[in-house]
């Protein structure tokens, strides 16, 4: 009898553990990369690279390969400083913006230096090489200052590159309006790149916002 109770409270706070909430952490698709060379277009290896978001200030590093490729993953959305130095070259910082599931090339050329110097360029390239596909970006000015009828945001898809349709959201639950975006899950009329609106797909943060009914529909409201 005795023994059957040891096993009983010691079996608890094993329980218990288990069924504690494990944490979960934000996943982000956005990454930074580039080549440094010198100035005579030779590749630098072993340079310290040092990514920074301008918002939150948390730091990522990275070391360039024996090709002086440097690679940063899983950032989130928001703009970045770039920041390279080797001894025996001039630091060098760039700035970049990158967007939703978007990879950023920035490359650097250093500069031989017998003394610290530092160069600092103001804007980064604003094209995407790292993937092959047409994408666009609605900045928050235009979020704040172009007109929307109804105030959907769905009108916005309409002004991006390959993208067809009046952008205007078809909204169950909407009393036939179609252009209210705060009534549940919608399905915007929209086509992309000769697509049908089944194909389109919803993210938020790298996080799916796809309805469950059909291909094509959101949950985002």
């Amino acid at each position: 009898m005795s023994t059957t109770k040891h096993l009983r409270f010691s079996l608890l706070p094993l329980l218990l553990l288990l069924l504690a909430p494990l944490p979960v952490s934000a996943q982000f698709n956005s990454a930074i990369q580039g080549t440094v060379t010198d100035s005579q277009r030779g590749v630098l290896p072993g340079v310290t690279v040092k990514v920074t978001n301008a918002t939150t200030g948390q730091m990522r590093n990275a070391v360039t390969s024996a090709d002086g490729v440097y690679h940063v993953l899983s950032l989130g959305v928001g703009t970045y400083r770039i920041e390279v130095g080797l001894d025996g070259f001039r630091k060098s910082v760039r700035d970049a913006n990158v967007g939703i599931s978007e990879t950023a090339r920035v490359d650097f050329t250093l500069e031989v230096s017998g003394i610290t110097e530092s160069v600092t360029v103001a804007a980064a390239t604003l094209v995407e090489t790292g993937q092959g596909r047409v994408s666009g970006r609605v900045d928050r000015l235009q979020l704040q200052e172009m007109p929307l009828n109804g105030r959907n945001l769905y009108n916005l898809i309409a002004l991006q590159p390959g993208v067809t349709g009046k952008g205007v959201s078809s909204t169950f639950g909407a009393g036939g309006s179609g252009n209210d975006s705060f009534s549940g899950e919608s399905a915007p009329r929209i086509n992309a790149s000769g697509q049908r609106d089944e194909a389109n797909s919803f993210t938020v943060d790298d996080t799916s916002t796809n309805g469950v009914a059909r291909g094509g529909i959101t949950s985002l409201t």
